[in-house]
């Protein structure tokens, strides 16, 4: 794969890391760990969350702490900083207990980051979008509202938001990652609507492209 977006979440979150001279650092859904390695590196306390068993396996590998589990679910410690990069769940009916249980691990005086692609412009909302066309399904702006409604009960909100452009050979490879801003339902069906679109809108010069807008929403916790 050839992208620009990990090295780019990386920069954010980096320079957030230096700004606020984070120590320790709680990492929900840390994925395969080509980021989470670097943002390791930086802090003297890092603990990944990661419920995929071959995420898990090369999180181990790297060498890095990490708890196969399904957030949340009760943590002996508190963190410095609470990142929940493009893991918080697709489904409305968990945002009540996932949100208030992030906000809990964070430390007084520390920070919770939600980083996602709701309440941007990304070609994978726009795809995820064309879609939904029953009724009864939440689009990501509302899934962004209904997020942004929990965490304002926690504190003041800073939001900024920034762009990647995510590169794959690999037809496969890029269905998966439009398929992660789905639910855990993972059906043929909507593979096949995915593989369709990808290759008649976004593949160009041997390569499919998908720009992103990111979207860093941070709460800070008083003292």
């Amino acid at each position: 794969m050839h992208t620009t977006q990990k090295e780019i979440l990386f920069r954010e979150i980096s320079a957030f890391l230096d700004k606020h001279q984070i120590q320790s650092l709680l990492d929900i859904g840390a994925g395969d760990g080509s980021v989470a390695l670097k943002i390791s590196e930086k802090v003297s306390d890092y603990l990944a969350i990661e419920k995929r068993p071959s995420n898990v396996a090369l999180l181990k590998d790297l060498g890095l702490k990490v708890k196969n589990a399904t957030f949340p679910f009760p943590l002996q410690q508190t963190f410095d900083l609470v990142l929940s990069s493009h893991s918080v769940p697709e489904e409305k009916s968990l945002y009540p207990t996932f949100l208030p249980a992030a906000w809990k691990a964070v430390k007084p005086g520390g920070f919770l980051i939600i980083i996602t692609f709701k309440g941007g412009s990304s070609e994978t909302v726009k795809i995820k979008n064309t879609w939904l066309k029953k009724p009864q399904d939440l689009h990501d702006e509302e899934l962004f509202t209904e997020m942004m409604g929990i965490l304002k009960n926690f504190g003041e909100i800073n939001i900024r938001r920034f762009e990647s452009t995510f590169e794959s050979e690999s037809l496969a490879e890029t269905t998966e990652f439009v398929s992660l801003s789905f639910d855990e339902e993972n059906n043929d069906k909507r593979k096949q609507f995915l593989k369709k679109i990808l290759q008649e809108k976004y593949f160009k010069d041997g390569a499919y492209h998908l720009p992103a807008e990111h979207v860093m929403v941070t709460v800070a916790k008083q003292n």
